[in-house]
């Protein structure tokens, strides 16, 4: 197993994860073909190979009794990409009575509220998703091969299994417009999951986004340095309608318009088991204004 005692764990920080928490890979690849999607294209492949569920909860079982974490995250490309091993996992840690808590990423696309309520049940916290878009235009673009209203309905199940969301969107992609962009701040809204993480679109070398990009001339940088400003990824990708200034600003302003709601922030708050859950929020919480503070700075800057 890896050899987690050679690092502190307590140095290392993840608002959307409890504190200290740990990793874990136990299956890489995805079979999906998202062209703006690196890891199946650049890192895991398309094929999904996967150690046994015997061999995975061995390893959690591990890492829970010799480290003080408190999380695991299966930092697998999609988690319940096979269904029949993500049972056979949460099976194996039923049967060893382990009290653990774990999260995982999945797509929108698990309608089957009878896995999901069996991974909470063996210990699954948080699920990790990509909408990415309110448009379904957009969802076409990129071949993400997932409706709306499959997210949404997904988003019930999930929510009535007593499982929390994480839900990841960009803003960019092709096709984007100013009124797509209303349509993935509205959408965000409606499905209402516990967090969000807004990126701008980000064309990595390898992936079919990038050379539809560059054949097209939207990419306007002329240093790898430019994908990265106070190590954050920056948009990067310039529309003749939507300029990359338009873009980060629209990113800004749907992490603002989500998170200061006043049923969003009593719900992180009420929702609040432990010290060390209440200090992971603050901590997020303080990143957040870090992240605006710099925001602002920049376009002062200018």
């Amino acid at each position: 197993f890896p050899a987690w005692h050679h690092l502190d764990v307590k140095k290392y920080f993840n608002s959307i994860y409890y504190y200290p928490y740990l990793d874990i890979i136990s299956g890489r690849g995805c079979p999906f073909r998202c062209t703006f999607c690196q890891w199946p294209q650049v890192m895991h492949g398309r094929r999904y190979r996967f150690r046994s569920a015997q061999n995975t909860v061995d390893e959690l079982e591990y890492d829970f009794e010799h480290y003080p974490i408190k999380e695991v995250f299966f930092e697998d490309d999609t988690f319940t990409a096979n269904r029949k091993r993500a049972r056979q996992i949460c099976y194996e840690i039923l049967k060893r009575g382990l009290d653990i808590t774990w999260s995982c990423n999945s797509r929108c696309d698990v309608l089957d509220l009878e896995l999901l309520k069996l991974m909470k049940r063996a210990g699954c916290r948080m699920l990790l998703i990509g909408p990415e878009s309110g448009s379904q235009k957009i969802l076409d673009n990129v071949r993400k091969n997932l409706k709306i209203e499959t997210i949404r309905e997904f988003v019930k199940l999930a929510k009535k299994a007593g499982l929390q969301l994480h839900a990841c969107y960009v803003i960019g992609l092709p096709g984007e417009t100013k009124e797509t962009i209303e349509l993935t701040i509205r959408f965000a809204k409606e499905l209402d999951t516990d967090t969000i993480q807004v990126a701008g679109a980000m064309p990595q070398v390898g992936t079919e986004f990038y050379e539809w990009a560059k054949r097209h001339g939207y990419l306007k940088i002329v240093s790898w340095d430019e994908y990265v400003q106070n190590g954050e990824q920056v948009p990067v990708i310039d529309y003749p309608h939507l300029s990359r200034e338009e873009i980060n600003n629209a990113v800004d302003r749907m992490y603002k318009e989500y998170y200061f709601r006043p049923k969003v922030i009593m719900r992180l708050l009420i929702n609040t088991y432990s010290i060390s859950d209440f200090y992971r929020k603050v901590k997020g919480a303080l990143n957040l204004i870090e992240y605006f503070l710099r925001s602002r700075l920049k376009h002062m800057s200018k």
